[in-house]
């Protein structure tokens, strides 16, 4: 609340809304109106070190995600391969070549670069959320049946819930769609790359088990 609402809220109050300009930070345009010098130096600086540390601690995760589920079958076993130091040496490599994968799509398409890749996680959140409702609703037709106990800890609302949080990502699915071209174009790859990555992988897990 301090740091985002706070700042925007103060660049909102102390320069009219027609000084700000998509080609330029609004925290350069604010530093530059009250006679900071060098103030595009300052925040590329803040601005690129932020950015590095990101960079750094989603390498560090990424590859550390993708070692146990190798491990355990959920992703190809070279991701499980650990250098004489203990680095998961592979996952560090693939992590590093989507983020060079990133910047070529930002030298290709500057201006739709950050959308695209925005609207690409938006798609692995979204189904991930859908997943979870479905097996939640699986669960408690599990419970119904007899088949299961229900936990202790229990959604309130049961299965109505999911009918809504369900009918509510589906409506933001459709919501990207109409977000000509990058969301269209985003939800028409994932329709035609997200089957065979399912489809590869239930076939993948079937054939080890």
């Amino acid at each position: 609340m301090l740091f985002y609402v706070g700042s925007v809220f103060l660049l909102a109050v102390l320069l009219p809304a027609d000084v700000y300009s998509g080609d330029e930070s609004p925290f350069v345009t604010f530093m530059t109106a009250l006679g900071v010098p060098v103030a595009g130096d300052i925040m590329n600086l803040v601005v690129l070190t932020a950015a590095l540390s990101s960079v750094n601690a989603g390498l560090y995760a990424t590859a550390r995600i993708l070692k146990p589920l190798a491990h355990t079958g959920s992703a190809p076993a070279f991701l499980g391969r650990m250098s004489p130091s203990g680095v998961p040496r592979n996952g560090v490599w693939l992590t590093a070549g989507l983020m060079v994968a990133g910047i070529v799509l930002n030298y290709v398409v500057p201006h739709q670069a950050f959308e695209i890749v925005l609207n690409l996680g938006s798609v692995g959140i979204l189904g991930m959320w859908l997943m979870i409702v479905a097996s939640h609703a699986g669960m408690m037709r599990q419970v119904r049946a007899g088949r299961l106990e229900r936990p202790a800890f229990r959604n309130p609302l049961g299965t109505a819930s999911d009918v809504v949080v369900g009918a509510f990502l589906l409506g933001v699915v459709v919501l990207m769609g109409f977000d000509y071209p990058v969301g269209t174009w985003t939800l028409a790859t994932a329709a035609v790359a997200l089957p065979p990555l399912f489809v590869g992988g239930w076939w993948a897990l079937h054939r080890r088990r």
